[in-house]
């Protein structure tokens, strides 16, 4: 083969990589937004979970009637900071939706209250935190990483998951979407106090 057949080869094995992985992060975007109803268990929160930002601690069974965003987040990531406070003004502009967020804690430094502590006063979190080492209890939502959002409702039930960063606008649809299935269901609209 000549030189210039291979470069022509390697061109388009590259062309054809990179139309791969377009096509899969377009395909893998869209299958977020898909209804999990039918889940074998329910999202359960941690029974080893630290609470922070929150006057009492509770569990997904707590939230009957309710919507419950959990929020993925890791405080030294970029997106992860950019997700959570996209989280926070959904929850503003919808407050039937509960919004609960777990903090990566994997990081020794982690382990440190105080510092926790700071860094929620620092990234103006102004709703329940939560910190554990066991992430299995999260059941369906199969923990990935960060950030990552869950949508629950009744007995944890696990309704949407995504991975990963998604547009406010595509969030926004989502959870018109869930909005529209919770009131089929006959869900309270209500606020959710922590």
């Amino acid at each position: 083969m000549s030189n210039f057949t291979k470069i022509i080869m390697r061109l388009l094995l590259l062309i054809c990589f990179i139309l791969s992985m377009l096509h899969s992060q377009g395909q893998s975007r869209k299958d977020t937004l898909y209804y999990y109803n039918k889940a074998k268990s329910g999202v359960m929160i941690p029974s080893d979970a630290e609470w922070f930002n929150s006057k009492s601690k509770f569990t997904s069974f707590d939230i009957d009637g309710k919507m419950l965003m959990l929020h993925f987040w890791d405080p030294f990531s970029a997106d992860g900071l950019r997700s959570l406070a996209e989280s926070e003004n959904l929850q503003k502009k919808h407050p039937q939706l509960a919004l609960m967020s777990v903090l990566r804690s994997d990081i020794p430094a982690m382990q440190n209250r105080e510092l926790v502590n700071q860094l929620i006063q620092a990234n103006k979190v102004n709703h329940p935190v939560i910190t554990t080492s066991d992430y299995s209890s999260f059941g369906p939502l199969e923990f990935r990483g960060f950030p990552q959002i869950g949508m629950v409702m009744d007995e944890g039930k696990l309704v949407s998951k995504q991975y990963g960063l998604l547009p406010t606008n595509d969030l926004e649809i989502l959870l018109d979407r869930l909005f529209k299935y919770s009131d089929e269901i006959g869900l309270d609209a209500k606020p959710f106090r922590f």
